[in-house]
């Protein structure tokens, strides 16, 4: 089975869940592999994806258009548990963050807080952060974010 990496306005279902079974470990390592392969491509949505370290946390920086497929605790949780892989961090450690900029280049951040328990995301919500007190935070974190995979 191939891990499917979306187009621009192709939603992103067909990206494979890792699990912790013994037995899905060569899936699980083929997948990955294929996943990171996949992540360079230009035509993707996943080539947009950032990431910065601070503070004890993975930020992952995603464009909006990525996000708003994540519609389900299912997706949401597959895209994290893809992320983790790639990067080897924690769930705890994982936050994952929107950008967009409006139609006046203003530039919009929303936060994915992810609830955890044992591995398996049990609840969800998202979170703008126009106007609070963590948006210039987050603005310079992006910033300085580099992409999750880098070009060869």
């Amino acid at each position: 089975m191939q891990v499917a990496i979306p187009m621009h306005g192709q939603p992103i279902s067909g990206i494979a869940m890792f699990s912790t079974s013994n037995s899905n470990r060569s899936y699980q390592d083929n997948s990955l592999e294929q996943l990171v392969s996949e992540l360079g491509d230009k035509r993707s949505l996943w080539y947009d994806l950032r990431v910065a370290e601070m503070s004890g946390y993975d930020y992952i920086f995603a464009p909006d258009a990525v996000c708003r497929q994540l519609s389900s605790i299912k997706a949401l949780a597959e895209f994290l548990n893809n992320i983790q892989a790639i990067l080897g961090s924690p769930k705890s450690r994982t936050l994952l963050i929107s950008y967009w900029h409006d139609k006046y280049r203003e530039q919009h951040f929303e936060k994915y807080c992810v609830e955890w328990a044992d591995d398996i995301a049990i609840n969800w919500a998202r979170q703008s952060l126009d106007g609070s007190p963590q948006f210039d935070f987050v603005k310079t974190l992006f910033e300085h974010s580099e992409k999750l995979i880098l070009d060869a």
